[in-house]
């Protein structure tokens, strides 16, 4: 039984099968290449594509000829795009999230808005729903809806019923962390408990800190620890054993912004690890996307020695200017001028003879506004 292959301008590939008298549509964008329709199951691959039915005497298949190659080559590509973004993002953290609908019971949304209502009432009702919680603490932090019912419950909570609700998350950081809705509620645990408190969410992190930082969910939880808890002794090791990867945190989509929290509530000796790993590669830093952000960070809150020590080594390269006219550098460029005046002026100097070559640049633009600012030209 032949299978005829139609490519629309759409990227939807058709399949038409005459003996049946069946269109089926498979969008590439859909996860898995098969699909099923009235008892005829289609797969699609780079190399053939075959029809099977449920009858014994309907087996076909199509081999990837001239003009089947290029959707399938178009799939094959699109199949390796899926899963290369997936390891860029995800990182080497494998743990899966759990399922609602079978590890976890989803909550209904009036339940949980009732149940914030009683929270926010006070008195004998925000005891009756803490009451009623309870035992429900981690399945609610896994819930869309639920997670707010949690949040809500350790903003008001007294210290030792935020503590209970912290206990029944014990042991479980590493999961909540990287789940959607799970990771607001750590981040609200470590804003309202002291850091004596909420230490264990730092120790459940140690040995996987790499992969959370990393992570588009529990980055934000390292975040909430350096604005809230930078001086407790765990944060600090913590971060001091991040930062034994700050070359790839740099360049990271996630992990750059632990740097940049470091860098504005850290140590002077942490931000002094992340500036020497800066100057190993400063210019690169200053033309990339995530690492231009961290440099404006450290320029921004380092002290003076580290300070003049990027500032020197940005003037010593003598590409201000191309970095004043790129679209990420022009910003260093604009922090640069924002530093002591003394420092500024010599930014300013290198500058000048590119004024003309500054003005036909769109950032270029951006850069000038700034120096007229400073009235130095």
């Amino acid at each position: 039984m032949p299978v005829e292959l139609v490519a629309y301008p759409v990227p939807v590939i058709c399949f038409v099968s005459p003996v049946m008298g069946q269109n089926f549509f498979f969008h590439p964008y859909a996860h898995g290449n098969s699909f099923s329709q009235e008892g005829v199951h289609v797969t699609a691959s780079t190399d053939s594509l075959e029809a099977n039915t449920d009858t014994s005497d309907s087996i076909a298949s199509v081999e990837a000829g001239t003009r089947h190659e290029a959707p399938a080559q178009w799939l094959k590509r699109r199949r390796r795009y899926r899963h290369n973004r997936h390891a860029r993002v995800v990182g080497t953290w494998e743990a899966q999230q759990p399922s609602t609908s079978e590890e976890h019971p989803m909550f209904p949304a009036a339940t949980c808005r009732e149940l914030i209502h009683k929270l926010e009432l006070g008195g004998d009702h925000k005891s009756n729903a803490m009451i009623s919680m309870k035992d429900w603490i981690l399945d609610l932090a896994y819930d869309s809806a639920g997670c707010r019912v949690v949040q809500e419950a350790l903003k008001i909570a007294s210290k030792s019923e935020a503590s209970e609700i912290a206990n029944e998350l014990r042991f479980h950081i590493r999961d909540v962390a990287v789940c959607k809705n799970g990771n607001y509620v750590v981040q609200k645990l470590v804003e309202m408990l002291p850091p004596s408190r909420s230490e264990f969410v730092v120790e459940e992190l140690r040995d996987v800190s790499l992969e959370m930082a990393c992570h588009p969910y529990a980055c934000r939880i390292l975040c909430r620890l350096l604005e809230h808890c930078a001086a407790a002794p765990q944060t600090i090791s913590l971060i001091n054993d991040l930062l034994k990867h700050a070359h790839q945190l740099l360049h990271n989509m996630y992990g750059h912004y632990v740097l940049e929290l470091t860098l504005e509530h850290g140590s002077h000796e942490q931000r002094s690890r992340i500036v020497r790993v800066i100057l190993s590669q400063l210019v690169s830093c200053a033309l990339q996307c995530y690492s231009s952000h961290v440099l404006i960070m450290a320029l921004r809150f380092c002290g003076d020695n580290d300070r003049e020590a990027l500032v020197d080594g940005l003037l010593e390269s003598r590409s201000l200017a191309s970095l004043a006219m790129d679209k990420r550098g022009h910003k260093v460029v604009q922090e640069l001028l924002e530093v002591p005046e003394q420092d500024a002026n010599s930014v300013v100097a290198q500058l000048r003879p590119w004024v003309n070559h500054l003005e036909q640049s769109n950032c270029g633009r951006h850069v000038l506004k700034v120096l007229q600012s400073r009235q130095s030209l």
